[in-house]
Protein backbone atom coordinates (compact mmCIF):
# COMPACT_ATOMS: atom_id res chain seq x y z
CA UNK A 1 0.00 0.00 0.00
CA UNK A 2 2.81 2.38 0.96
CA UNK A 3 4.65 1.54 -2.28
CA UNK A 4 1.55 2.30 -4.35
CA UNK A 5 1.12 5.62 -2.54
CA UNK A 6 4.75 6.54 -3.21
CA UNK A 7 4.39 5.58 -6.87
CA UNK A 8 1.23 7.66 -7.14
CA UNK A 9 2.96 10.68 -5.64
CA UNK A 10 5.90 10.22 -8.01
CA UNK A 11 3.56 10.03 -10.99
CA UNK A 12 1.81 13.19 -9.80
CA UNK A 13 5.11 15.04 -9.47
CA UNK A 14 6.23 13.86 -12.91
CA UNK A 15 2.89 14.95 -14.40
CA UNK A 16 3.21 18.37 -12.81
CA UNK A 17 6.73 18.80 -14.16
CA UNK A 18 5.57 17.68 -17.60
CA UNK A 19 2.70 20.16 -17.60
CA UNK A 20 5.06 22.90 -16.42
CA UNK A 21 7.45 22.02 -19.24
CA UNK A 22 4.63 22.15 -21.79
CA UNK A 23 3.39 25.48 -20.43
CA UNK A 24 6.85 27.03 -20.49
CA UNK A 25 7.50 25.67 -23.98
CA UNK A 26 4.17 27.01 -25.25
CA UNK A 27 4.89 30.42 -23.73
CA UNK A 28 8.35 30.55 -25.31
CA UNK A 29 6.92 29.54 -28.69
CA UNK A 30 4.15 32.14 -28.45
CA UNK A 31 6.56 34.92 -27.50
CA UNK A 32 9.01 33.87 -30.22
CA UNK A 33 6.27 33.71 -32.84
CA UNK A 34 4.98 37.15 -31.85
CA UNK A 35 8.49 38.57 -32.05
CA UNK A 36 9.09 36.99 -35.46
CA UNK A 37 5.78 38.34 -36.77
CA UNK A 38 6.66 41.83 -35.54
CA UNK A 39 10.06 41.62 -37.22
CA UNK A 40 8.47 40.46 -40.48
CA UNK A 41 5.97 43.32 -40.37
CA UNK A 42 8.77 45.80 -39.64
CA UNK A 43 10.76 44.45 -42.59
CA UNK A 44 7.73 44.71 -44.91
CA UNK A 45 7.01 48.26 -43.72
CA UNK A 46 10.62 49.28 -44.30
CA UNK A 47 10.44 47.88 -47.84
CA UNK A 48 7.18 49.75 -48.49
CA UNK A 49 8.68 52.99 -47.16
CA UNK A 50 11.76 52.54 -49.35
CA UNK A 51 9.59 52.04 -52.43
CA UNK A 52 7.43 55.02 -51.46
CA UNK A 53 10.55 57.19 -51.09
CA UNK A 54 11.72 56.17 -54.57
CA UNK A 55 8.33 56.98 -56.09
CA UNK A 56 8.29 60.31 -54.22
CA UNK A 57 11.59 61.16 -55.91
CA UNK A 58 10.06 60.38 -59.31
CA UNK A 59 6.94 62.47 -58.65
CA UNK A 60 8.91 65.35 -57.15
CA UNK A 61 11.21 65.47 -60.19
CA UNK A 62 8.19 65.51 -62.52
CA UNK A 63 6.63 68.38 -60.54
CA UNK A 64 9.86 70.37 -60.63
CA UNK A 65 10.15 69.88 -64.39
CA UNK A 66 6.56 71.03 -64.79
CA UNK A 67 7.29 74.10 -62.68
CA UNK A 68 10.36 75.00 -64.75
CA UNK A 69 8.38 74.67 -67.97
CA UNK A 70 5.49 76.79 -66.69
CA UNK A 71 7.91 79.58 -65.76
CA UNK A 72 8.77 80.38 -69.39
CA UNK A 73 6.20 78.52 -71.50
CA UNK A 74 5.33 80.74 -74.49
CA UNK A 75 1.54 80.48 -74.17
CA UNK A 76 -0.19 81.52 -77.38
CA UNK A 77 2.83 80.86 -79.59
CA UNK A 78 3.37 77.89 -81.95
CA UNK A 79 6.50 76.76 -80.11
CA UNK A 80 4.44 76.04 -76.97
CA UNK A 81 3.26 72.73 -78.46
CA UNK A 82 6.88 71.76 -79.19
CA UNK A 83 7.82 72.44 -75.58
CA UNK A 84 4.92 70.27 -74.38
CA UNK A 85 5.99 67.47 -76.71
CA UNK A 86 9.52 67.58 -75.33
CA UNK A 87 8.11 67.40 -71.80
CA UNK A 88 6.14 64.27 -72.65
CA UNK A 89 9.24 62.42 -73.84
CA UNK A 90 11.18 63.05 -70.63
CA UNK A 91 8.46 62.85 -67.98
CA UNK A 92 6.83 59.72 -66.51
CA UNK A 93 3.58 61.62 -67.00
CA UNK A 94 3.93 61.31 -70.75
CA UNK A 95 0.43 60.37 -71.87
CA UNK A 96 -0.54 63.97 -72.68
CA UNK A 97 0.33 67.54 -71.71
CA UNK A 98 -1.77 70.67 -72.12
CA UNK A 99 -2.51 74.16 -70.81
CA UNK A 100 -5.91 75.15 -69.49
CA UNK A 101 -7.14 78.68 -68.93
CA UNK A 102 -9.28 79.78 -65.98
CA UNK A 103 -12.42 78.54 -67.81
CA UNK A 104 -10.96 75.01 -68.22
CA UNK A 105 -10.52 75.58 -71.95
CA UNK A 106 -7.53 73.97 -73.65
CA UNK A 107 -5.12 76.67 -74.89
CA UNK A 108 -2.45 74.33 -76.30
CA UNK A 109 -2.00 70.57 -76.08
CA UNK A 110 0.15 67.68 -77.20
CA UNK A 111 -1.32 65.53 -78.69
CA UNK A 112 -3.48 68.33 -80.13
CA UNK A 113 -6.83 66.55 -79.71
CA UNK A 114 -6.36 65.65 -76.01
CA UNK A 115 -9.61 66.02 -74.04
CA UNK A 116 -8.92 67.84 -70.75
CA UNK A 117 -9.59 66.55 -67.26
CA UNK A 118 -12.42 68.02 -65.25
CA UNK A 119 -10.63 68.97 -62.04
CA UNK A 120 -11.08 71.26 -59.08
CA UNK A 121 -7.98 73.31 -59.79
CA UNK A 122 -6.45 75.26 -56.92
CA UNK A 123 -3.58 77.69 -56.60
CA UNK A 124 -0.90 75.11 -55.76
CA UNK A 125 0.80 72.31 -57.64
CA UNK A 126 -0.95 68.98 -57.15
CA UNK A 127 -0.90 65.29 -57.96
CA UNK A 128 -4.28 63.64 -58.53
CA UNK A 129 -5.82 60.36 -57.55
CA UNK A 130 -7.13 58.22 -60.40
CA UNK A 131 -9.36 60.40 -62.59
CA UNK A 132 -11.85 58.87 -64.99
CA UNK A 133 -12.33 60.97 -68.11
CA UNK A 134 -15.78 61.36 -69.59
CA UNK A 135 -16.52 59.43 -72.75
CA UNK A 136 -16.70 55.72 -73.47
CA UNK A 137 -13.34 55.59 -75.22
CA UNK A 138 -11.43 57.40 -72.49
CA UNK A 139 -9.30 55.54 -69.96
CA UNK A 140 -8.54 56.56 -66.35
CA UNK A 141 -5.41 58.63 -65.82
CA UNK A 142 -3.20 60.11 -63.12
CA UNK A 143 -2.10 63.71 -63.49
CA UNK A 144 0.15 66.44 -62.13
CA UNK A 145 -1.02 70.06 -62.24
CA UNK A 146 1.03 73.27 -62.08
CA UNK A 147 -0.83 76.62 -61.82
CA UNK A 148 0.95 79.66 -63.26
CA UNK A 149 0.24 83.29 -64.10
CA UNK A 150 1.00 84.91 -67.44
CA UNK A 151 0.02 88.35 -68.76
CA UNK A 152 -2.62 89.00 -66.09
CA UNK A 153 -4.28 85.62 -66.65
CA UNK A 154 -4.29 82.33 -64.74
CA UNK A 155 -3.36 79.08 -66.44
CA UNK A 156 -2.84 75.43 -65.46
CA UNK A 157 -0.20 73.17 -66.96
CA UNK A 158 -1.34 69.54 -66.80
CA UNK A 159 0.52 66.31 -67.58
CA UNK A 160 -1.22 62.93 -67.59
CA UNK A 161 -0.07 59.37 -66.99
CA UNK A 162 -1.80 56.25 -68.25
CA UNK A 163 -1.55 53.65 -65.43
CA UNK A 164 -1.55 50.85 -68.01
CA UNK A 165 2.09 50.23 -68.85
CA UNK A 166 3.27 53.15 -66.71
CA UNK A 167 6.84 53.59 -65.52
CA UNK A 168 5.61 53.08 -61.95
CA UNK A 169 4.17 49.64 -62.74
CA UNK A 170 7.36 48.79 -64.62
CA UNK A 171 9.39 49.84 -61.57
CA UNK A 172 7.34 47.54 -59.31
CA UNK A 173 7.81 44.68 -61.74
CA UNK A 174 11.58 45.22 -61.86
CA UNK A 175 11.75 44.86 -58.07
CA UNK A 176 11.28 41.10 -58.62
CA UNK A 177 9.94 40.44 -55.12
CA UNK A 178 8.73 37.00 -54.02
CA UNK A 179 5.98 35.74 -56.35
CA UNK A 180 3.57 35.38 -53.42
CA UNK A 181 4.21 38.95 -52.21
CA UNK A 182 1.81 41.54 -53.65
CA UNK A 183 3.39 44.99 -54.09
CA UNK A 184 1.02 47.62 -55.49
CA UNK A 185 0.28 51.34 -55.34
CA UNK A 186 -3.19 52.57 -54.40
CA UNK A 187 -4.64 56.09 -54.39
CA UNK A 188 -6.57 57.68 -51.55
CA UNK A 189 -9.77 56.08 -52.83
CA UNK A 190 -8.30 52.60 -52.36
CA UNK A 191 -8.04 52.02 -56.13
CA UNK A 192 -4.99 50.22 -57.54
CA UNK A 193 -3.09 52.67 -59.78
CA UNK A 194 0.13 50.67 -60.29
CA UNK A 195 0.93 46.97 -60.14
CA UNK A 196 3.31 44.44 -61.71
CA UNK A 197 0.17 42.55 -62.75
CA UNK A 198 -2.03 44.61 -65.14
CA UNK A 199 -5.07 42.62 -63.97
CA UNK A 200 -4.91 44.41 -60.61
CA UNK A 201 -5.23 47.89 -62.10
CA UNK A 202 -8.34 49.98 -61.40
CA UNK A 203 -9.82 47.55 -58.87
CA UNK A 204 -10.96 48.95 -55.54
CA UNK A 205 -9.60 47.02 -52.57
CA UNK A 206 -12.00 45.84 -49.84
CA UNK A 207 -10.23 47.96 -47.19
CA UNK A 208 -10.30 51.09 -49.37
CA UNK A 209 -11.56 53.38 -46.60
CA UNK A 210 -8.69 52.45 -44.25
CA UNK A 211 -6.09 53.05 -46.97
CA UNK A 212 -7.61 56.39 -47.91
CA UNK A 213 -7.74 57.61 -44.33
CA UNK A 214 -4.08 56.80 -43.67
CA UNK A 215 -2.88 58.18 -47.03
CA UNK A 216 -4.61 61.52 -46.43
CA UNK A 217 -3.17 61.61 -42.89
CA UNK A 218 0.32 60.61 -44.16
CA UNK A 219 0.42 57.75 -41.68
CA UNK A 220 1.49 54.13 -42.38
CA UNK A 221 -0.88 51.24 -41.86
CA UNK A 222 0.12 47.82 -40.45
CA UNK A 223 -2.31 44.91 -40.14
CA UNK A 224 -1.05 41.65 -38.62
CA UNK A 225 -3.96 39.37 -39.49
CA UNK A 226 -6.49 40.11 -42.18
CA UNK A 227 -8.36 38.56 -45.05
CA UNK A 228 -6.25 38.69 -48.19
CA UNK A 229 -7.03 41.56 -50.57
CA UNK A 230 -5.89 39.26 -53.38
CA UNK A 231 -7.70 36.02 -52.54
CA UNK A 232 -6.61 33.47 -55.10
CA UNK A 233 -8.48 30.44 -53.83
CA UNK A 234 -5.58 29.14 -51.75
CA UNK A 235 -6.03 28.35 -48.08
CA UNK A 236 -3.89 31.11 -46.64
CA UNK A 237 -5.05 31.36 -43.05
CA UNK A 238 -4.97 35.14 -43.35
CA UNK A 239 -2.35 37.62 -44.49
CA UNK A 240 -0.10 40.37 -43.18
CA UNK A 241 -0.28 43.79 -44.83
CA UNK A 242 1.56 47.10 -44.59
CA UNK A 243 0.98 50.42 -46.35
CA UNK A 244 3.41 53.36 -46.59
CA UNK A 245 2.02 56.68 -47.91
CA UNK A 246 3.85 58.93 -50.34
CA UNK A 247 4.64 62.54 -49.43
CA UNK A 248 4.10 64.21 -52.81
CA UNK A 249 1.11 62.24 -54.12
CA UNK A 250 -2.15 60.92 -52.61
CA UNK A 251 -0.92 57.36 -53.08
CA UNK A 252 0.35 54.57 -50.87
CA UNK A 253 2.57 51.53 -51.38
CA UNK A 254 0.82 48.35 -50.20
CA UNK A 255 2.66 45.07 -49.52
CA UNK A 256 0.68 41.96 -48.65
CA UNK A 257 1.80 38.38 -48.09
CA UNK A 258 -0.02 35.25 -46.94
CA UNK A 259 0.86 34.19 -43.39
CA UNK A 260 1.56 30.62 -44.47
CA UNK A 261 4.24 31.81 -46.89
CA UNK A 262 5.72 34.59 -44.75
CA UNK A 263 6.12 32.20 -41.80
CA UNK A 264 6.94 29.06 -43.81
CA UNK A 265 10.49 28.87 -42.46
CA UNK A 266 9.27 29.00 -38.87
CA UNK A 267 6.55 26.45 -39.53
Amino acid sequence: MRRRTLRGRLNTVLLQWFLLFVAVGATVCFVSLSGIRRNLLDDRLLLAQTIAHSLDTTVSSALQELGRLSADLPVGRPEAADRLRALRFQSPFGEASYVLDARDTVVVADPPDTPPLVLSLGSHEAVTSLVRKSGREQHPVLAIVQPFHREWADYYLVSEMNPVGSTISAFLKDLATDPDMHVIVVDDQGVVVASPDPRDLFRMLPNAAAYGERIRAHRPLVVDAMRSEFEDGQASGGAMMVMAPLRFAPWGVVIEQHNATALSGLY
